[in-house]
C-alpha cells in the first residue's frame, strides 16, 4: 500500500489500492476477531523447564552440567 500510495492516482494503481485497502480492513476488522473461534491454542506448560528438560540428549547434558 505504501508503494501504491506513492504512484499517481490513475489506471491500475487506483484499482490495486482499493483492493489492498479493502483487504487491510477485512483482515483487522473481520478476520482477527474470528481467529479465536477458528484456531484453538495449546495449553501453556506449567514451567518452561518442563518441555525443555523432558528428555533427550540435551536435557541430560544440561542436568549433568547443573550437578557440577
Amino acid at each position: 500500500m505504501g508503494y501504491l500510495g506513492a504512484m499517481p492516482a490513475e489506471g491500475i494503481y487506483v484499482i490495486l489500492s482499493r483492493i489492498a485497502t479493502a483487504y487491510y480492513f477485512f483482515h483487522f476488522l473481520v478476520l482477527f476477531p474470528l481467529l479465536p473461534y477458528i484456531e484453538k491454542t495449546k495449553p501453556l506448560p506449567i514451567s518452561i523447564s518442563e518441555p525443555v528438560l523432558s528428555g533427550g540428549a540435551t536435557a541430560s547434558a544440561f542436568a549433568a552440567r547443573e550437578k557440577k
